[in-house]
């Protein structure tokens, strides 16, 4: 098993001028992504490992991969700290 990652399914999200504007009707909290963040975010097909994450970053984004790891790591665990993504087992 490994871990996933799923974005939390009662949010409302918005595209605006290149961002992304997540609102958790449970907070009432809005949390603004950058463009690679909302990326991350619709890229995730509600659920993703690490690995497919970070390699679809790096098909798509021309950028050092440590560096990209990083970023994704830290996005990952802010939106964890927030409520906006979840971790969960795959059973498959």
């Amino acid at each position: 098993m490994s871990v996933v990652y799923r974005r939390l399914d009662q949010v409302e999200v918005v595209e605006l001028d290149g961002e992304t504007l997540v609102l958790n009707p449970e907070t009432f909290a809005v949390t603004k992504l950058n463009e690679v963040g909302g990326w991350v975010w619709r890229t995730m097909d509600d659920c993703a490992t690490f690995e497919q994450l970070e390699q679809r970053m790096t098909e798509t984004f021309d950028a050092d991969r440590r560096r990209m790891s990083a970023d994704l790591t830290l996005f990952l665990n802010e939106m964890i700290g927030i409520g906006l993504i979840k971790i969960a087992k795959d059973t498959e």
